[in-house]
């Protein structure tokens, strides 16, 4: 004798359970249910899957899932392309570049993380990248992605502005060892 939970009416996310599925038999464990989305579009759901949250649209061509991946309009930016690669490698632990950043605490501002608005706040905080010789940069190279320390530079601004970069000039021992320590450099 097959135990199912009537899951007729119930909503998952956007699905609404219709009935019982008539063309795809479940077994003891698992009962199939036909559900409508919210975009319209009837699909078939496993129960189990539908109650542990597994399932909550018709698939990947879903009008809801779409506008929401790409809500924005801007996914193929060099600005959106930034903002990934930044959060990549704050991130990413098989990211080559992790440990130069994430591996050493860098981290990205919580506003700029949020899945909806994250690349928003984001790109109005440091506007379009002024020309393709432009790219992201963060004013101290020992500090955060955050507002107030990132802006679009060029390479040779970037290569300025290196953790282990130091301009020597005409300082006494104090001074010197003073401007290292400022800079983070020991």
């Amino acid at each position: 004798m097959q135990i199912s939970i009537d899951e007729t009416g119930n909503k998952y996310g956007r699905l609404t359970v219709i009935e019982r599925s008539k063309t795809k038999k479940g077994s003891i464990t698992n009962t199939f249910w036909l559900c409508r989305c919210d975009c319209g579009k009837e699909t078939i759901a496993n129960g189990t899957e539908l109650r542990r949250g597994g399932r909550v649209g018709c698939g990947h061509k879903c009008k809801y899932y779409i506008e929401q991946r790409f809500k924005h309009g801007l996914s193929g930016t060099p600005e959106y392309t930034a903002w990934k690669g930044m959060l990549h490698r704050c991130d990413n632990r098989e990211d080559n570049r992790y440990d130069d950043y994430g591996g050493r605490g860098i981290d990205v501002a919580r506003e700029w993380r949020d899945k909806d608005n994250g690349f928003i706040g984001f790109l109005n905080y440091v506007g379009n990248r002024p020309s393709k010789d432009h790219s992201l940069d963060r004013i101290n190279p020992n500090g955060n992605y955050e507002p107030g320390n990132v802006r679009w530079a060029t390479k040779m601004e970037q290569a300025n502005n290196r953790r282990k970069y130091c301009v020597i000039s005409k300082f006494t021992t104090e001074e010197l060892i003073k401007e290292l320590m400022e800079r983070g450099i020991r």
